[in-house]
């Protein structure tokens, strides 16, 4: 895990950090691993393995594979009567070395990754007293926390046989070429990344038949860089290459709305009943426009018309993006003397994007064809929808950049080594897929920049017996990149302006006696944001505002504490609610984390040991909603987990007991509005309590 911006080596978009993965290569010997997998609570099933060795005098080879299937989640479906999420996923690598010549060797790499997996741990978790009467006389579950949610549709179209479906495939390819050199190594390594899902969402999340959305994406990428590493010994050691990129992203969403009458279970019934109830809210638009009989007032006769004009409805997101992305970069580590080393590293980098990006109607809940002109594309279906149909076909963006990263490293003595860095990062901008309205300028956000330092120390302690970790870091983000949800159907980001990031960490182990191993960490983050005028609001700050339907709304620009109606609808009045939340902090990001795990191993007999290792992982309170709506804010809570291993001296075999989330801690992983639903919240939670035996065996 390499924390902070990584943008020398590894470029754009590593701007909090990057996971460094490297897969095991092929070996000379050969040498197997087969392991299953089988978890009590959820029927979970994983089975992975691999196989290497040398397929001849100057090749060598390597397969390896995963499966996973959970057949039984953690989340009661009353609806569909069966437990969500269940997973069914595979995936398979392959690699070949080959030695061509004393000084050239060549790897092929291809990895191929499967999915097809239905239902969520979402639910339907806080309900206002009039939806959550609602949903309880159609028979729903709407008591929170109590693992059980009745999201799911049945009208066709919009009925998935679960709360989401979402299937799809990966592949990567890659190609590399090492040349050795009397003072370095050339690396060639050309590259093809791509992958293609379909996902289909209960998108009202609830028992009502309202909303569902279907989205269809794929992504190809094909990059090639050439690096040269040094190895002069001469106290200066270096790297450089350059770095070449093109890819191509398509995206296909149908959010189907469904106000049609003759369904019962539609959100036609409730808009009727939310209509009536809006026209008699002093100064409603509806009533001039509903009120036939000229009576002042709105009756379900009237309040119909609008749900049938409506009816079953589309609205259709579309974008097409193609970048193209070059750079150039170079490391240099200079040995000042025996016990201080230097290290700078430059980045300088090119992208161009272009993109098509449309919101339209479409023909219907089944089509991908732009419609207009059709009957129920009209002022109704559009203000629901929050969209104004639209097609940009020259969007273009292209980025240019400096990054760089300076450390200086000082053996304090032979056991601590002391660091300090100083480095920069960029996140590339882009388009919203998702952009609703005619103006250009919401399809577009951008690029994201950080200003890194860091202090800290490396330490072997208790004549190598401890370790301690320490680091101390301050980043300033500019034109951070946050993703809004509008208030009722839509998502979009944006830039935040600015946020300052403060904090500490530590970690180490303790080699406490010859069997037991002490490990752990602690975590401290102060986020503030400097500026951020333009976050969503809480459905609490969207009712003060005035915002008391989904036609009745305050007058653009009018205010209560730190939120503001923005933008006009087509009835004047404002689109939307934005708050400031500037002196905040951000969703996800609890002050203090903790983690602290003890091993214990123990030989059995004569060839045999047993080894128990107990972890507890804290998180502090965080908010789980971008909005940081307290509704939905995360207590501090804490998870255990247990394994216990027995297996052979040698290493040959060893099966364990595995035991996750022990006490069944109850935590919320995410949270948002419940669309159309103003002051309804749906969650999804975390895995409750689990129980597993796995076997390993080695060849």
């Amino acid at each position: 895990m390499l924390r902070g911006p990584q943008s020398t080596l590894f470029g754009k978009n590593t701007i909090g950090g990057a996971l460094n993965i490297t897969s095991a290569k092929p070996t000379e010997d050969f040498e197997a691993e087969l392991s299953a997998m089988y978890e009590v609570e959820h029927e979970e099933v994983e089975t992975k393995g691999y196989i290497s060795g040398a397929l001849s005098d100057s090749v060598r080879g390597r397969f390896a594979f995963l499966t996973r299937d959970i057949d039984d989640g953690w989340m009661e479906n009353t609806y569909y009567d069966q437990n969500e999420p269940q997973t069914d996923e595979w995936a398979a690598r392959g690699s070949i070395e080959w030695d061509v010549s004393e000084d050239l060797m060549i790897s092929v790499k291809y990895e191929h990754g499967d999915w097809d997996n239905s239902g969520s741990s979402f639910d339907q978790e806080i309900l206002t007293p009039v939806l959550g009467g609602i949903l309880g006389a159609a028979g729903a579950d709407v008591v929170a926390g109590n693992g059980k949610t009745t999201i799911g549709n049945n009208t066709p179209g919009i009925d998935y046989g679960a709360s989401q479906t979402f299937e799809g495939d990966v592949d990567e390819f890659a190609v590399r070429a090492d040349y050795s050199l009397s003072n370095g190594t050339i690396t060639a390594i050309l590259g093809h990344s791509e992958y293609a899902f379909d996902r289909n969402l209960d998108a009202d999340f609830n028992a009502l038949d309202g909303i569902g959305f279907e989205e269809e994406e794929d992504y190809d990428q094909d990059s090639l860089e050439v690096r040269f590493v040094s190895e002069f010994g001469d106290g200066f050691e270096m790297i450089a290459g350059v770095y070449y990129q093109q890819s191509e992203f398509n995206f296909l969403g149908r959010s189907n709305f469904n106000l049609n009458l003759a369904d019962a279970d539609s959100f036609g019934p409730i808009a009727v009943g939310s209509i009536i109830g809006e026209s008699m809210i002093p100064g409603s638009p509806l009533v001039p426009i509903l009120d036939a009989d000229s009576s002042g007032t709105v009756d379900a006769a009237e309040a119909s018309a609008l749900p049938n004009a409506i009816g079953q409805f589309t609205r259709l997101n579309t974008i097409e993006q193609e970048s193209e992305s070059w750079a150039a970069f170079a490391q240099g580590t200079w040995d000042v003397s025996d016990v201080v080393r230097v290290t700078v590293g430059l980045r300088y980098g090119e992208e161009d994007k272009s993109a098509e990006q449309g919101a339209h109607c479409a023909n219907g809940w089944d089509s991908s064809t732009p419609n207009d002109t059709a009957p129920n594309c009209n002022a109704f279906s559009l203000l629901l929808a929050e969209f104004v149909p639209h097609q940009f076909n020259d969007l273009q963006r292209d980025e240019e950049n400096w990054t760089y990263t300076v450390n200086t490293q000082w053996d304090v003595t032979a056991d601590i080594m002391a660091y300090a860095t100083m480095s920069t990062g960029v996140k590339s901008g882009g388009f919203n897929s998702f952009a609703l309205s005619a103006d250009a300028d919401e399809a577009e956000f951008e690029q994201e920049e950080v200003k890194s330092f860091e202090l800290g120390a490396k330490m072997s302690l208790l004549d190598g017996a401890a370790e301690l970790n320490v680091a101390v870091f301050d980043m300033e983000y500019d034109d951070l990149q946050s993703t809004i949800f509008t208030g009722a159907t839509g998502f979009k980001v944006e830039n935040a302006a600015s946020a300052s990031i403060q904090g500490l960490e530590l970690d180490g182990r303790w080699q406490l006696a010859e069997s037991l191993m002490l490990r752990g960490s602690v975590g401290y983050v102060d986020f503030e944001y400097d500026e951020y005028d333009v976050a969503g609001c809480t459905a609490a700050q969207r009712a003060d505002l005035g915002f008391l339907g989904l036609f009745t709304k305050p007058a653009p620009g009018a205010t209560s504490g730190t939120a503001t109606a923005v933008g006009t609808n087509a009835f004047g009045q404002a689109a939307t609610c934005e708050q400031d939340l500037a002196g905040g902090t951000s969703a996800y990001t609890p002050e203090y984390t903790a983690n602290i795990s003890i091993e214990h191993e123990v030989t059995v007999g004569d060839n045999l040991y047993l080894r128990t290792v107990v972890d507890a992982n804290y998180q502090d309170e965080h908010h789980t909603a971008q909005d940081n709506d307290e509704l939905v804010k995360q207590d501090a809570f804490t998870t255990v987990n247990l394994a216990m291993t027995l297996g052979s001296q040698d290493d040959r075999w060893d099966v364990a007991l595995i035991a996750r989330n022990l006490t069944d801690e109850q935590y919320i992983t995410y949270s948002n509005d419940m669309p159309l639903f103003a002051g309804s919240q749906q969650v999804g939670w975390g895995r409750e309590a689990s129980y597993g035996i796995r076997g390993r065996i080695k060849f």
